[in-house]
């Protein structure tokens, strides 16, 4: 089976640390279903002119000109779309960017031969798999990625009902969708987890400090300030490293001296992936109240490691851990209510480790071969 992914999020020259979730996919569905991907990779137009006023945009020129790329044995097609961030002209600047990149686009079909077009968000993929579907009579299907913000644009909802499916990654959207009356067979599929973490358990250590994690990228949405301001409560000793970096790290760092926290809470910097499974070892707790959040594989990568976990309601992880029960999912809007729940994790080592052993049942389910036959399976009904 050949698929033909249409994304805005790859690893390129442009962005060497973007997001590699779908190469991943791609290694997991050739190594289990022999299935074969490549990718059409669309990035902001950028001219000559453009390309003078920053090093990113100089890149993007550079992609555009050169047109393809290869990444780990996966062939990467590059279109140029127009875009302003204005919803009022998206849909037109979708028009455009598709007509203007139309030959080369049919040609991309003409030389991959997918048998399935896979959009990875509802807005600009999907939109041009659409069209290249009507224009080649190859079926699409569609990851719900920019679902929340745009499932009431009518052309959004014009993607969705002419795909033969759309997957959600989370419980949350595809009980949102379910709520709209759209005629496309939805699915709940998440991301998966490499085995290594499943063959990491936390390690027993001899202190008697409980020990909380988080792995993000630091911006504001992934509320780590407001971690830091509830363990300012929190009276039983605790260690609270940060992996990562991002625009919100000095901010996060002077919020840590203003409250005293130096040596209880540290920013530990940015973390390579291959060694996250025997960092997540060393601790009890993961806690990330990201939101938005479409997913977060993280967050399965801690419960897979046998950490207890605490996210938020109504983000990614909500609707694969019960609350009290797998996890905790906080309300952001009570400050109140993640102390409480940081306290009892941190002081009631019996309690935590009941979580922590249902969270690590859970992750089963996330194995990548079980989630990428899953996947396989939403193909060949659509092929």
């Amino acid at each position: 089976m050949k698929i033909l992914n249409i994304t805005g999020v790859l690893p390129s020259a442009a962005k060497k640390t973007d997001n590699d979730i779908l190469l991943v996919i791609a290694d997991n569905h050739k190594v289990h279903f022999a299935a074969q991907h490549s990718f059409i990779l669309f990035l902001p137009y950028v001219n000559k002119l453009l390309s003078g006023f920053s090093a990113l945009w100089n890149n993007y020129y550079k992609l555009r000109k050169e047109g393809r790329y290869v990444i780990r044995g996966y062939a990467v097609n590059v279109i140029p779309m127009i875009t302003l961030k204005s919803d009022l002209f998206r849909h037109f600047l979708f028009f455009i960017s598709y007509h203007l990149n139309k030959k080369k686009l049919l040609r991309i079909i003409e030389n991959e031969q997918p048998d399935i077009i896979h959009a990875q968000n509802v807005l600009s993929c999907a939109y041009v798999a659409r069209k290249l579907s009507f224009r080649t009579k190859i079926p699409y299907v569609i990851t719900a990625r920019e679902f929340s913000g745009f499932s009431h644009y009518k052309f959004v909802r014009q993607n969705i009902n002419d795909s033969k499916a759309i997957i959600f990654l989370n419980d949350d959207q595809r009980k949102s969708y379910e709520l709209l009356n759209l005629q496309s067979p939805a699915f709940l599929l998440p991301h998966g987890v490499d085995d290594v973490f499943f063959n990491t358990v936390t390690a027993d250590r001899d202190d008697n400090i409980t020990k909380l994690i988080s792995i993000c990228w630091l911006r504001k949405t992934k509320n780590i300030h407001l971690v830091v301001e509830a363990l300012k409560e929190i009276k039983s000793p605790f260690i609270y490293d940060i992996y990562g970096d991002g625009p919100f790290y000095e901010e996060i760092d002077n919020l840590i001296k203003e409250l005293k926290l130096d040596g209880s809470v540290n920013l530990k910097g940015k973390i390579q992936y291959e060694d996250v499974p025997n960092v997540l070892a060393d601790y009890d707790i993961f806690v990330l109240p990201s939101y938005p959040e479409t997913f977060g594989r993280v967050y399965i990568e801690a419960m897979a490691c046998g950490l207890s976990i605490v996210g938020t309601k109504g983000a990614g992880i909500d609707g694969y851990i019960v609350d009290g029960d797998s996890g905790h999912l906080v309300d952001l809007d009570s400050q109140d209510h993640l102390r409480t729940v940081l306290d009892r994790l941190i002081t009631d080592e019996k309690y935590r480790k009941v979580l922590a052993a249902n969270s690590r049942t859970i992750s089963e389910r996330f194995r990548w071969k079980k989630v990428v036959a899953g996947l396989n399976d939403i193909y060949a009904s659509v092929v």
